[in-house]
C-alpha cells in the first residue's frame, strides 16, 4: 500500500513482467501449440510496443492457462487469452472478429460459455458477444469490465492486459470520453505495477487529450493521477502541488465527486509526508464529498487505518464499524473486519480477536478473493504476534506468503516476509503521536467526527 492506508485504487506494488522475446503471430493456433510463448504480431502500430518485447501484456494471459488448477479454470483462461488476442488483432490490424482465435473459442472452448456462471465467465461471454457483434464500443466496455474484475482479484498483470487492449480499441471510437477513460484505467494500472514512466506517459496523454477536447473532468483525473505518480517517486511536495491543482479545478467545476477524489489523494500525500492529522482531515473531506457509497467507505476506512497507526483505537473501531454497517461490497466488508481484528489484537482482547477471525475465515466470499485472503491471513498472523502466540502467528503468516506467491502478489509477499522476520516480537508497532500539537488536535477532531458519525448512522 502507499502509506499506511487502503484505497481501492492504491493497493499494492507489483513488479514489472519479465522480458519475452516473442509476440503475436498473424495466424491463430490452439493453446497447446503455443505453450512455449505467445504468437507473433507484425509491427504496425503502437499496440505492438505494448503487447510485445520487454513488456508483453499477453504473457500473463498465457501463464494463467498453465497455472490454472483444474480443467474448468484452464478452459476459462484459454478463452480469455483467445478473446483478448482477437480484440488486440482487431485493434492493431482492423481484422474482423471471426479470426482463427475466434474459431478456437467456438470449437474447443465454447462450452465454457454455457456453464460458467461466475462473474469472470459472464464478462467473457460479454466480450465474446461484443466481438462477434462488431461493436468497438461494446468491446471497450467488456475489456474494461475484465480489467476491473482482475484488479479486484489482485491479478494486476491480467488487469493491465485488458486495459491496454481497451485503450487501443477505444481509438476507433468517435467518443473521446471513452478513449480518455480507457487511458485513465491503463495509467492507474501502470502505477499499481510500479511502471511509473509508463504511468506518467499515459496520464500525460490523457491530460493533453482532455484539454484539447475541453473535458475538464478528465483533466482533473489525469492531473490528480500525475500527482500520485510523483508521490510514488518520493516527490511529496510536487505531488501535493499537482493534486492541489486538480482540486482547485474540481472546485471550479463544482463537482463534489471529483473533489472527493482529490481530497482522497491528498490523504495519501499527507500520510506519506508524516502528517496523519492533515491526512485524516483530507480523508474526512473526501468522505463528505463523495457521492458513491463505495468511495465514501474507502475514505472512512483509510481514516480508520490512520487512527489505528496513531494508536487511537476507539476512533479506528468507529471507522471500521461504519464501513461494516454501510457497504454491501464483499471486499470492503472483509477489509473492515480485518481492521476490527487489528484493533482487538492491539487492545489485547484475544477472545474478540479470535471471534472476528473465525467470522472472516468462514466467509465463502473471502476464499474467492486471493488478494483479500492473503491479506487476511497476514492480519491474523500479525494479530497473534501481538498477542504473543508465536506458533499461530507463524502458521498464518506462512499461509499468507504461500498464497501470495501462488498468485504473484508481490506487495503482499514483501509485507508478509517483513512480518515473519520480526517474529517472535509483535510485528505491528504503533506510532502514537505526542498528546500535544496542531496535528494531534486535528487528528483528534476527525476522530470525534467519525465517532459521532457512527452514532448517527446507528441511531
Amino acid at each position: 500500500m502507499e502509506g499506511c492506508v487502503w484505497r481501492g485504487a492504491f493497493i499494492g506494488d507489483v513488479g514489472n513482467p519479465g522480458p519475452i522475446r516473442r509476440g503475436v503471430e498473424a495466424g491463430a493456433c490452439g493453446a497447446d501449440e503455443r505453450a512455449d510463448g505467445p504468437l507473433l504480431m507484425t509491427e504496425q502500430i503502437d499496440l505492438t510496443s505494448y503487447l510485445l518485447g520487454e513488456r508483453s501484456e499477453l504473457r500473463p494471459l498465457i501463464e494463467a492457462i498453465a497455472e490454472a488448477r483444474d480443467d474448468r479454470g484452464r478452459e476459462r483462461a484459454a478463452v480469455e487469452y483467445l478473446l483478448v488476442l482477437a480484440a488486440a488483432r482487431q485493434a492493431a490490424r482492423g481484422e474482423p472478429a471471426e479470426t482463427g482465435a475466434m474459431k478456437q473459442v467456438h470449437s474447443r472452448y465454447y462450452r465454457v460459455f454455457s456453464r460458467d456462471e461466475t462473474s469472470h465467465g459472464r464478462i467473457l461471454r460479454e466480450l465474446h458477444e461484443s466481438l462477434t457483434s462488431g461493436s468497438p464500443a461494446a468491446v471497450v466496455t467488456a475489456l474494461k469490465l475484465l480489467g476491473l474484475h482482475h484488479r479486484k482479484m489482485g491479478a494486476y498483470k491480467l488487469a493491465r492486459a485488458g486495459f491496454a487492449v481497451s485503450a487501443e480499441v477505444a481509438k476507433q471510437l468517435p467518443d473521446l470520453i471513452e478513449q480518455l477513460n480507457a487511458l485513465f484505467w491503463l495509467g492507474v494500472m501502470e502505477r499499481y505495477l510500479g511502471d511509473l514512466d509508463s504511468a506518467e506517459r499515459v496520464h500525460q496523454d490523457q491530460l493533453e487529450k482532455a484539454r484539447l477536447a475541453g473535458s475538464r473532468g478528465q483533466a482533473v483525473l489525469a492531473q490528480e493521477n500525475l500527482g500520485l505518480v510523483s508521490l510514488r517517486r518520493g516527490r511529496v511536495a510536487e505531488a501535493r502541488s499537482q493534486v492541489m491543482k486538480a482540486l482547485q479545478e474540481a472546485q471550479e467545476l463544482d463537482d463534489r465527486e471529483l473533489e472527493g477524489y482529490c481530497y482522497h489523494s491528498l490523504l495519501l500525500v499527507e500520510t506519506t509526508a508524516g502528517r496523519p492529522g492533515q491526512a485524516a482531515s483530507c480523508g474526512w473531506e473526501a468522505y463528505r464529498r463523495y457521492e458513491s457509497t463505495d468511495q465514501r467507505m474507502r475514505a472512512i476506512q483509510d481514516c480508520g487505518a490512520i487512527f489505528y497507526e496513531a494508536g487511537m483505537l476507539d476512533a479506528a473501531k468507529a471507522a471500521y464499524e461504519i464501513v461494516l454497517s454501510q457497504t454491501e461490497d464483499a471486499a470492503s466488508k472483509i477489509r473492515a473486519k480485518t481492521g476490527l481484528a487489528d484493533v482487538a489484537a492491539a487492545s489485547g482482547d484475544a477472545e474478540r480477536f479470535e471471534r472476528i477471525c473465525q467470522q472472516l475465515l468462514s466467509d465463502e466470499r473471502l476464499h474467492s478473493l486471493p488478494f483479500e485472503l492473503a491479506s487476511t491471513y497476514r492480519t491474523i498472523g500479525i494479530g497473534y504476534a501481538m498477542l504473543d502466540k508465536e506458533h499461530k502467528a507463524r502458521s498464518y503468516l506462512e499461509e499468507s506468503l504461500a498464497l501470495a506467491e501462488r498468485h504473484g502478489l508481490a506487495a503482499e509477499m514483501s509485507t508478509t516476509r517483513e512480518a515473519l522476520a520480526k517474529l517472535p516480537a509483535g510485528a505491528r508497532l504503533f506510532r502514537p503521536l505526542p498528546q500535544t500539537g496542531t496535528d494531534y488536535e486535528r487528528l483528534a477532531d476527525v476522530g470525534r467526527n467519525v465517532e459521532t458519525e457512527r452514532a448517527r448512522l446507528s441511531a
